[in-house]
This record gives C-alpha cells, structure tokens and sequence, in this order.
C-alpha cells in the first residue's frame, strides 16, 4: 500500500475501530465515499483486529507481566524436571542464560 493510500485508510480505521459494531457499515458508507477498494482495505483491517482480540493488548501483556513477576526465582540446584540449574552465566532485559545438567534414567547424575 503507497503511503496516499495508507494516508486515507488510516484516519477512517481509526474512526470506525472506536465505533460500535453495530454503526460501523453506516460509518464506513460515509468515511469510503464510494471507493469500494478503500473500504475493502478498511473492512480487512478491522476484521484483523476483531480476530485478534485482546492478543498483545495492554491489559493482555499487564496480566502475563504479573504472572512472570509472581514467579519465584531460580537459582543454582532448582530442578526442573529432569534438568538441574548449574549455574547462571548471564542476564538481560529479556533472559538469563544458565548451565545445566540432565538426570540419567535412573534419576542419577550422568
């Protein structure tokens, strides 16, 4: 899509994505002026965001936040399943990289 026609689409999906759903065919009516093509584009933008959902929506992402934030922390000798937290070898914004090791099928250390 050029950007005079991102130029157009834009501010009518924006105007017809805070409508009720009940209104939005008789906004898009007015909004498209008989450009079957830019009320397509619009149409296929706002089904997107109704199939979405709350997918990556604020509250969305605040809830997942506040379950990661409630998770205890791991440390060295916690066990997850079969695997052993070593060791930690470093941290960022997004991860933390860990050593560690796999239990044997008798539950001994290999």
């Amino acid at each position: 899509m050029g950007s005079e026609r991102r130029d157009r689409v834009e501010p009518i999906y924006q105007s017809v994505a805070g409508c009720p759903v009940a209104v939005r065919a008789a906004v898009l009516n007015e909004a498209c002026n008989n450009d079957p093509d830019l009320r397509k584009e619009v149409e296929s933008l706002l089904n997107a965001r109704d199939q979405a959902g709350l997918f990556l929506s604020p509250q969305h992402l605040q809830r997942h936040v506040a379950a990661l934030a409630d998770e205890p922390e791991l440390s060295a000798g916690h066990k997850l399943g079969k695997y052993e937290i070593v060791s930690f070898l470093s941290s960022g914004a997004l991860a933390k990289s860990i050593s560690g090791a796999i239990r044997g099928s008798t539950g001994e250390w290999p």
